[in-house]
């Protein structure tokens, strides 16, 4: 098996991202290049590159003459950014139903469900908890085809976890 390697900015990005998701960085909080790059200790280019994503995510909002911030979303956005996560969900399930590798996604379920219940069971922590729930939700995405659907889910499921 080939390994394959993931850049500075996608390591970055990824690191930035989970930060912002489990309130490492809270809502509302500025986030300057320099700082960032001395919390993860790298360059300007990384930090730049991972912004400009979470920006495109909706996760970091940058404001004309102010910079970058962590987005603060109302209870309206939450509302709205749960009924569109649903509408994903469940198209993703349905899809993934229709798999023809219907046995592994239902032998992945059982897993995840196995290992969710055992998490919810022993820990009381919302960040491991979130990130056994999101994985739940992500084997139905393992089993579709539809790229695109899989592309718009993913910034989703980052909001919601805000």
């Amino acid at each position: 098996m080939k390994l394959m390697r993931v850049s500075l900015s996608e390591q970055i990005y990824d690191r930035l991202r989970r930060d912002i998701i489990f309130q490492q960085l809270p809502c509302g909080r500025k986030l300057t290049i320099r700082e960032l790059q001395d919390i993860y200790e790298v360059s300007s280019t990384p930090v730049s590159e991972a912004l400009t994503r979470l920006s495109q995510e909706g996760l970091v909002e940058f404001t004309t003459n102010q910079g970058a911030k962590v987005v603060e979303l109302s209870l309206r956005d939450m509302l709205e950014i749960n009924d569109l996560s649903s509408l994903h969900d469940c198209y993703a399930v349905e899809l993934a139903m229709r798999s023809p590798e219907r046995e592994g996604l239902l032998a992945d379920l059982l897993v995840s469900m196995e290992t969710q219940e055992e998490c919810f069971s022993v820990s009381r922590k919302m960040e491991e908890q979130l990130v056994h729930n999101n994985a739940f939700h992500e084997v139905f995405y393992r089993y579709i085809a539809n790229s695109r659907l899989k592309s718009i889910a993913q910034p989703l499921s980052g909001l919601f976890a805000i």
